[in-house]
């Protein structure tokens, strides 16, 4: 343990378990020089500190342009931390970092303060960014301050920000779904976006999954689409492609073929983007169809010309000219996620099985199903009606003899639950669901 002097400021430099640390103390007074010294020492101790041959906090935050060879701190986090990574992940921090860059700059390390955090976090939230996008690129914040052992000076301080909890997704009625069908074969533009909507109804596929579908995924002769990336590793599964998904991608092949001929490569996006230049790129995936689907989902008809348009004051409709401010779609907030709850709420409802519906759209355990899984309106009103029926006797043609009665203490439960949770539509399909938790 050494304290010295250097110009009228007080350093101190001392060993522990086999690291040097060395640190100014910023004080020309010799007693809080001590004080500070024993700190530092307990803060070494703890794990908090980092060593003087680290020189990892001395880093400038972001790597200065003119010297293109030397890594900041933020690159050497990523470059570092991208292995212990899911691979969607890896794909959104570099997306996430680049706010951080542009704020803090050369700024070193060392020298990042409390203050300047909070000043990032107002400027964010004044560009208008959500809580949950400042949350993501404050998380690569305190990695890299964890790494230089210095987010334990702000960790009290600085919080994550509250983030509204996420609705759990909701399932389309019948003519709900038909709308939204039919909205997106108005506009020519919409169409691969409109695909992509068959796609998600027919296979359970998530965004990501589709937009990642390369055609040496397709397997033409048995009609089956693999997905080999997925938001988890559960998530690689087989999809048998039905007529509508089939009929879907068979479209997006002959789309490919008018830009790049017959030939098209296994390792071609199904949805490729379109370049900065304006001409189709097959090597890169499309990043969203954002703008589509919110037009798909927010348009409307007049109520008095019936005329199909986008929200506005008063209607396109120069005849009509009605006030349509009031006017919402019947649609309107579905995400594009929910599409996947409806595929999979008319799986459950058309009887399939719990082990079925899971390798279809790639859960890993039975709560997914509750989360996923929706009875809509209809379906809770049938089968309540079904059961009055047969409470009351209507159930049974007349003329039939009466059922024999069964004694239930004498049936195992298995075939108590196979008897009425059936296949015949005689009782609700929860005891179906239930048979696998007893």
């Amino acid at each position: 343990m050494s304290l010295y002097k250097r110009g009228s400021v007080y350093w101190t430099k001392f060993g522990l378990k086999g690291q040097i640390f060395r640190q100014s103390l910023r004080t020309s007074d010799p007693e809080k020089a001590k004080r500070k010294e024993t700190q530092l020492i307990a803060q070494a101790a703890q794990g908090k500190l980092r060593s003087w041959t680290d020189p990892f906090e001395r880093l400038p935050f972001h790597r200065d342009d003119s010297d293109p060879g030397r890594l900041g701190a933020l690159e050497r986090y990523l470059r570092d931390h991208k292995p212990a990574l899911a691979t969607s992940t890896a794909l959104n921090e570099p997306y996430h970092a680049k706010a951080l860059a542009e704020f803090f700059g050369d700024t070193r390390v060392s020298n990042i303060s409390e203050s300047m955090i909070r000043e990032y976090v107002s400027k964010r939230h004044d560009d208008g960014r959500a809580n949950a996008t400042i949350n993501k690129e404050l998380r690569i914040l305190i990695g890299i301050l964890r790494r230089a052992k210095r987010w334990h000076l702000f960790s009290d301080e600085i919080k994550s920000l509250r983030v509204r909890k996420s609705k759990v997704g909701r399932a389309l009625e019948l003519d709900q779904k038909l709308w939204l069908l039919r909205a997106s074969q108005a506009k020519k533009g919409w169409s691969r976006a409109r695909l992509a909507i068959i796609l998600a109804l027919n296979t359970t596929m998530r965004a990501g999954e589709i937009r990642g579908l390369q055609w040496k995924d397709i397997d033409w002769l048995e009609r089956i689409l693999h997905v080999r990336r997925g938001k988890t590793d559960e998530s690689q599964r087989e999809i048998w492609l039905n007529d509508e998904a089939f009929s879907a991608i068979s479209q997006l092949r002959e789309e490919a073929k008018e830009f790049f001929g017959d030939d098209l490569s296994p390792e071609w996006y199904l949805f490729f983007c379109w370049g900065q230049d304006g001409e189709p790129d097959s090597t890169r995936p499309v990043t969203t169809w954002r703008t589509a689907w919110r037009s798909i989902t927010r348009s409307l008809v007049c109520p008095e010309c019936r005329q199909f348009q986008d929200p506005a004051e008063r209607c396109v409709n120069e005849e009509c000219g009605a006030d349509i401010r009031k006017v919402r779609s019947p649609i309107s907030g579905f995400r594009f996620h929910d599409l996947r709850h409806q595929a999979i709420t008319e799986l459950s409802e058309g009887g399939a099985s719990d082990e079925t519906i899971m390798s279809i759209a790639g859960h890993i355990d039975r709560r997914m199903m509750s989360h996923y899984s929706h009875i809509r309106k209809q379906a809770r009103r049938a089968a309540l009606e079904q059961l009055g029926r047969e409470s009351s006797g209507e159930g049974h043609n007349r003329g039939t003899v009466a059922p024999k009665t069964v004694h239930f203490a004498n049936v195992p439960l298995s075939q108590l639950l196979e008897k009425n949770g059936g296949d015949d539509g005689t009782r609700t399909r929860d005891l179906c669901r239930d048979r696998a938790a007893f």
